[in-house]
């Protein structure tokens, strides 16, 4: 298996983690999975249209999570895609967002949280990350919330140029976050709407 998918395996299903995919890596999940082409294509490393579908026997998601760029420090959009069957979860990320990184390795280095694996299905994989990535949206709130008030505090005190730069900053950090989220809602409603019923895939 090539370094850039990690593998869990359960009694119930497996999860693949796949960082900065390749054509070889879609190759593969095709082959293993028999996923449709163009949602493979998706899943290339340029930034796609968030968006859900539901195939016969899998699910998949376009979702985009805001990260802190802490070198650039700007807001910018971090892509995760996601292959959901009755044995499988699939994720496929640049490596940006660390509460995906750190929920898979979670479960893949400590013994008692992989035992507790075993009793959850890939659907309850699904929900516990995506309530752990939206939880993170909140400290990128906190901050931005935090820079208003030094912006309020430091205007009078800076220069004007260096005050209408950090405003600026600020007001493009907010619209980038409104616009990496406003897709959500539609998409979580359709999720919810979904009955995860698909037929049976074998698996090796």
């Amino acid at each position: 298996m090539p370094n850039n998918i990690k593998e869990i395996k359960t009694k119930k299903f497996v999860w693949l983690d796949i960082t900065r995919a390749t054509q070889d890596n879609l190759k593969y999940l095709k082959q293993e999975f028999g996923f449709d082409s163009v949602d493979l294509g998706d899943c290339l490393p340029t930034k796609q249209r968030q968006k859900i579908h539901q195939r016969a026997d899998y699910l998949f998601m376009i979702l985009q999570f805001p990260y802190f760029n802490r070198e650039a420090k700007t807001i910018e959009a971090a892509e995760v895609d996601i292959f959901l069957g009755k044995k499988f979860f699939i994720t496929i990320h640049e490596d940006e967002l660390n509460p995906l990184i750190d929920f898979f390795q979670m479960y893949q280095s400590d013994q008692i949280m992989r035992s507790q694996l075993s009793n959850e299905t890939a659907v309850d994989i699904m929900h516990k990350l995506l309530n752990k990535l939206y939880l993170y949206c909140y400290p990128i709130l906190n901050h931005i919330n935090l820079d208003i008030n030094q912006i309020e505090h430091d205007v009078l005190e800076q220069p004007e140029e260096k005050a209408i730069m950090n405003i600026l900053m600020i007001k493009r950090n907010i619209v980038n976050f409104q616009k990496t989220m406003q897709s959500h809602r539609g998409i979580l409603q359709k999720l919810l709407e979904i009955t995860f019923d698909w037929r049976p895939r074998k698996m090796d």
